[in-house]
Protein backbone atom coordinates (compact mmCIF):
# COMPACT_ATOMS: atom_id res chain seq x y z
CA UNK A 1 0.00 0.00 0.00
CA UNK A 2 2.82 2.40 0.87
CA UNK A 3 4.46 1.86 -2.53
CA UNK A 4 1.16 2.57 -4.25
CA UNK A 5 0.76 5.79 -2.27
CA UNK A 6 4.35 6.72 -3.12
CA UNK A 7 3.43 6.50 -6.80
CA UNK A 8 0.14 8.39 -6.81
CA UNK A 9 0.82 10.86 -3.97
CA UNK A 10 4.63 11.05 -4.23
CA UNK A 11 7.05 9.60 -1.64
CA UNK A 12 7.19 11.06 1.86
CA UNK A 13 10.95 11.45 1.40
CA UNK A 14 10.30 13.99 -1.36
CA UNK A 15 8.21 16.17 0.95
CA UNK A 16 10.94 15.98 3.60
CA UNK A 17 13.45 17.36 1.10
CA UNK A 18 11.39 20.50 0.44
CA UNK A 19 13.34 23.55 1.61
CA UNK A 20 12.38 27.04 2.70
CA UNK A 21 14.28 28.71 -0.16
CA UNK A 22 12.35 31.59 -1.68
CA UNK A 23 13.62 31.34 -5.29
CA UNK A 24 11.98 27.99 -5.98
CA UNK A 25 8.81 29.31 -4.33
CA UNK A 26 8.73 32.24 -6.75
CA UNK A 27 9.24 29.90 -9.72
CA UNK A 28 6.47 27.69 -8.39
CA UNK A 29 4.11 30.64 -8.08
CA UNK A 30 4.77 31.53 -11.72
CA UNK A 31 4.08 27.91 -12.70
CA UNK A 32 0.72 27.96 -10.89
CA UNK A 33 -0.12 31.30 -12.51
CA UNK A 34 0.68 29.92 -15.96
CA UNK A 35 -1.63 26.94 -15.39
CA UNK A 36 -4.46 29.12 -14.08
CA UNK A 37 -4.33 31.52 -17.02
CA UNK A 38 -3.49 29.12 -19.86
CA UNK A 39 -6.25 26.70 -18.91
CA UNK A 40 -8.69 29.62 -18.85
CA UNK A 41 -7.84 31.11 -22.26
CA UNK A 42 -6.75 28.12 -24.32
CA UNK A 43 -10.22 27.73 -25.86
CA UNK A 44 -10.00 31.25 -27.34
CA UNK A 45 -6.25 31.36 -27.89
CA UNK A 46 -6.46 32.20 -31.60
CA UNK A 47 -8.92 35.00 -30.90
CA UNK A 48 -6.76 36.65 -28.25
CA UNK A 49 -3.45 36.24 -30.07
CA UNK A 50 -4.29 37.03 -33.67
CA UNK A 51 -0.99 38.13 -35.26
CA UNK A 52 -2.87 40.26 -37.82
CA UNK A 53 -3.77 42.80 -35.11
CA UNK A 54 -0.43 43.87 -33.60
CA UNK A 55 -1.85 46.21 -30.96
CA UNK A 56 -4.23 43.54 -29.69
CA UNK A 57 -1.43 40.94 -29.70
CA UNK A 58 0.89 43.17 -27.66
CA UNK A 59 -1.86 44.11 -25.19
CA UNK A 60 -3.05 40.54 -24.61
CA UNK A 61 0.51 39.21 -24.30
CA UNK A 62 1.41 41.85 -21.71
CA UNK A 63 -1.85 41.11 -19.88
CA UNK A 64 -1.06 37.40 -19.73
CA UNK A 65 2.41 38.05 -18.28
CA UNK A 66 0.94 40.37 -15.65
CA UNK A 67 -1.88 37.97 -14.79
CA UNK A 68 0.48 35.00 -14.45
CA UNK A 69 2.30 36.84 -11.67
CA UNK A 70 -0.81 38.22 -9.93
CA UNK A 71 -3.08 35.18 -10.19
CA UNK A 72 -0.27 32.77 -9.34
CA UNK A 73 0.62 34.75 -6.20
CA UNK A 74 -3.03 35.11 -5.13
CA UNK A 75 -3.75 31.43 -5.74
CA UNK A 76 -0.80 30.26 -3.60
CA UNK A 77 -1.37 32.89 -0.88
CA UNK A 78 -5.11 32.23 -0.57
CA UNK A 79 -4.35 28.55 -0.03
CA UNK A 80 -1.32 28.87 2.22
CA UNK A 81 -2.29 31.64 4.65
CA UNK A 82 -5.55 30.13 6.03
CA UNK A 83 -4.16 26.58 6.06
CA UNK A 84 -0.97 27.70 7.79
CA UNK A 85 -2.96 29.47 10.51
CA UNK A 86 -5.30 26.50 10.95
CA UNK A 87 -2.57 23.87 11.11
CA UNK A 88 -0.66 26.01 13.60
CA UNK A 89 -3.67 25.67 15.91
CA UNK A 90 -3.73 21.92 15.30
CA UNK A 91 -0.07 21.69 16.36
CA UNK A 92 -0.41 23.89 19.44
CA UNK A 93 1.79 22.40 22.14
CA UNK A 94 3.47 19.96 19.74
CA UNK A 95 6.54 20.15 17.53
CA UNK A 96 6.51 20.08 13.73
CA UNK A 97 9.23 18.66 11.53
CA UNK A 98 10.24 22.28 10.82
CA UNK A 99 10.67 24.61 13.80
CA UNK A 100 11.12 27.87 11.85
CA UNK A 101 7.67 29.28 11.07
CA UNK A 102 8.84 31.15 7.97
CA UNK A 103 10.34 27.98 6.52
CA UNK A 104 7.21 26.05 7.45
CA UNK A 105 5.03 28.58 5.59
CA UNK A 106 7.21 28.35 2.47
CA UNK A 107 7.22 24.54 2.57
CA UNK A 108 3.45 24.43 2.89
CA UNK A 109 3.15 26.70 -0.15
CA UNK A 110 5.56 24.45 -2.08
CA UNK A 111 3.52 21.36 -1.22
CA UNK A 112 0.51 23.07 -2.80
CA UNK A 113 2.59 23.88 -5.88
CA UNK A 114 3.96 20.33 -6.16
CA UNK A 115 0.41 18.97 -6.20
CA UNK A 116 -0.17 21.04 -9.36
CA UNK A 117 2.72 19.20 -11.03
CA UNK A 118 1.32 15.85 -9.93
CA UNK A 119 -2.12 16.40 -11.47
CA UNK A 120 -0.90 18.28 -14.56
CA UNK A 121 -1.20 15.38 -17.02
CA UNK A 122 -4.83 14.47 -16.15
CA UNK A 123 -5.74 18.17 -16.26
CA UNK A 124 -4.25 18.40 -19.75
CA UNK A 125 -6.24 15.30 -20.72
CA UNK A 126 -9.48 16.99 -19.61
CA UNK A 127 -8.47 20.13 -21.47
CA UNK A 128 -7.88 18.15 -24.67
CA UNK A 129 -11.21 16.42 -24.27
CA UNK A 130 -13.10 19.69 -23.79
CA UNK A 131 -11.39 21.55 -26.64
CA UNK A 132 -10.54 18.83 -29.18
CA UNK A 133 -12.13 15.42 -28.70
CA UNK A 134 -15.58 16.70 -27.78
CA UNK A 135 -15.73 18.77 -31.00
CA UNK A 136 -15.26 15.56 -33.01
CA UNK A 137 -18.47 14.11 -31.53
CA UNK A 138 -16.64 11.00 -30.35
CA UNK A 139 -18.98 9.89 -27.60
CA UNK A 140 -19.06 6.44 -25.91
CA UNK A 141 -16.38 5.43 -23.42
CA UNK A 142 -14.32 8.63 -23.78
CA UNK A 143 -17.09 10.56 -22.05
CA UNK A 144 -16.97 8.22 -19.06
CA UNK A 145 -13.17 8.34 -18.90
CA UNK A 146 -13.21 12.14 -18.96
CA UNK A 147 -15.91 12.24 -16.27
CA UNK A 148 -13.92 9.87 -14.05
CA UNK A 149 -10.70 11.89 -14.44
CA UNK A 150 -12.53 15.14 -13.77
CA UNK A 151 -14.04 13.60 -10.63
CA UNK A 152 -10.80 12.11 -9.32
CA UNK A 153 -8.51 15.13 -9.84
CA UNK A 154 -9.74 17.13 -6.78
CA UNK A 155 -9.43 14.05 -4.56
CA UNK A 156 -5.98 13.26 -5.91
CA UNK A 157 -4.86 16.88 -5.62
CA UNK A 158 -5.99 17.22 -2.00
CA UNK A 159 -4.63 13.78 -1.12
CA UNK A 160 -1.15 14.75 -2.31
CA UNK A 161 -1.26 17.99 -0.32
CA UNK A 162 -2.54 16.11 2.72
CA UNK A 163 0.35 13.68 2.57
CA UNK A 164 2.87 16.48 2.37
CA UNK A 165 1.16 18.35 5.23
CA UNK A 166 1.30 15.32 7.48
CA UNK A 167 5.00 14.89 6.72
CA UNK A 168 6.03 18.42 7.69
CA UNK A 169 3.58 18.81 10.58
CA UNK A 170 3.80 15.26 11.97
CA UNK A 171 0.18 15.12 13.05
CA UNK A 172 -0.27 12.26 15.52
CA UNK A 173 -3.90 12.76 16.51
CA UNK A 174 -7.26 12.88 14.76
CA UNK A 175 -6.04 16.10 13.13
CA UNK A 176 -3.95 14.03 10.72
CA UNK A 177 -7.04 12.53 9.12
CA UNK A 178 -9.11 15.67 9.59
CA UNK A 179 -6.56 17.66 7.61
CA UNK A 180 -7.43 15.70 4.43
CA UNK A 181 -11.11 16.66 4.69
CA UNK A 182 -10.29 20.29 5.44
CA UNK A 183 -7.87 20.47 2.50
CA UNK A 184 -10.42 18.97 0.12
CA UNK A 185 -13.14 21.42 1.19
CA UNK A 186 -10.84 24.44 1.06
CA UNK A 187 -9.40 23.45 -2.34
CA UNK A 188 -12.95 23.03 -3.66
CA UNK A 189 -13.97 26.48 -2.39
CA UNK A 190 -10.75 28.11 -3.61
CA UNK A 191 -10.85 26.55 -7.08
CA UNK A 192 -14.47 27.57 -7.62
CA UNK A 193 -13.86 31.10 -6.36
CA UNK A 194 -10.78 31.43 -8.57
CA UNK A 195 -12.63 30.02 -11.57
CA UNK A 196 -15.48 32.49 -11.03
CA UNK A 197 -13.09 35.43 -10.70
CA UNK A 198 -11.13 34.49 -13.82
CA UNK A 199 -14.26 33.90 -15.90
CA UNK A 200 -16.14 37.03 -14.82
CA UNK A 201 -13.39 39.54 -14.03
CA UNK A 202 -10.20 38.46 -15.80
CA UNK A 203 -11.33 37.10 -19.19
CA UNK A 204 -13.29 40.32 -20.01
CA UNK A 205 -9.99 42.24 -19.75
CA UNK A 206 -8.71 40.60 -22.95
CA UNK A 207 -9.21 42.31 -26.29
CA UNK A 208 -11.04 40.21 -28.86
Amino acid sequence: MKKFLDIILLPESLYRKITGKKLTLILGILFVGILDIIFAIVGNFKTYFNSEDLSKLIYNTALVILLVVIIGALDVIFFTVPMFDLFKRFKKGERSAVSNESDLFVRLAKIYIIAHFLTLIPQIAILLYDNVIRTLNLNSWLLYVAFFIDFIIPLWFSGAIGRGVNVIYRFRTIFGKLSYLILFIWNYVLSNALSYAITNWIIPLFKI
